[in-house]
């Protein structure tokens, strides 16, 4: 909450809020900074898993001797692992240092910011436009408070269930064409991955690789299905 003596000095309060939206700005650009994707390599070396900053999963690089480190009843369990240390956050590498913002680039980005809200707040409406918001509005707030009695409620019914038995968690096999290896999910997340002992033997990394990224460009399809169901 701000002082009352700045609510009775409008320009203190616009240099408070100038303050406020610098330190958001420096805050952003340190997060930016440190935000790195999740890379994870097997104690072996034969396996290498990456995830995008937004927690989705890039690639998983099996090794072109993989068999040279790893036995073929060990592979899965490999690359479970090291998905699972790229996942979490137990990447490979520190992550880069943070670089403070120059007074002169806050500033700049504190005006781009504000002309980009001007813009949008000042959008040109017609008469017709304006009556049919201003009619929208208790439709809108009707339709809000309905969406967070139905949250208390599922929130309320939720509750009773954590105290009796567990919810299964329905998992999801991503595979390659030829279905010899998979990309498992479960909660839009990525839990783990499997390849065929069997199949695998005497194949070189590169064509494990492929199939994982066979499996790995079908990700964004099937988790949005599972999201909107």
């Amino acid at each position: 909450m701000t002082s009352p003596e700045l609510a009775r000095d409008p320009d203190a309060f616009l240099q408070y809020l100038d303050s406020q939206l610098d330190m958001l700005i420096r805050k952003s650009a340190s997060l930016a900074a440190t935000t790195v994707a999740g890379r994870a390599t097997h104690a072996s070396g034969a396996v290498v898993v990456e995830f995008d900053p937004d927690g989705s999963l890039r690639q998983i690089v099996v090794a072109p001797s993989w068999e040279q480190a790893l036995k073929p009843a060990e592979l899965t369990s490999a690359i479970v692992e090291t998905l699972v240390r790229a996942r979490d956050g137990d990447v490979d590498a520190d992550p880069p240092a943070a670089r403070d913002l120059s007074d002169d680039e806050v500033r700049a980005i504190r005006e781009r910011k504000l002309e980009e809200v001007s813009r949008e707040m000042f959008v040109p409406r017609s008469e017709e436009e304006t009556r049919e918001l201003v009619a929208s509005l208790p439709g809108s707030l009707a339709e809000l408070n309905a969406a967070l009695s139905d949250f208390v409620t599922d929130a309320q019914r939720l509750g009773a269930q954590v105290s009796a038995e567990p919810i299964e968690v329905e998992r999801r096999s991503v595979t390659s064409s030829n279905a010899m290896v998979a990309v498992e999910v479960a909660a839009g997340t990525v839990v783990g991955a499997r390849v065929v002992e069997s199949w695998a033997v005497g194949r070189s990394g590169a064509t494990i690789t492929e199939c994982f990224n066979e499996a790995i460009e079908q990700l964004p399809a099937v988790l949005h299905r599972a999201n909107n169901q």
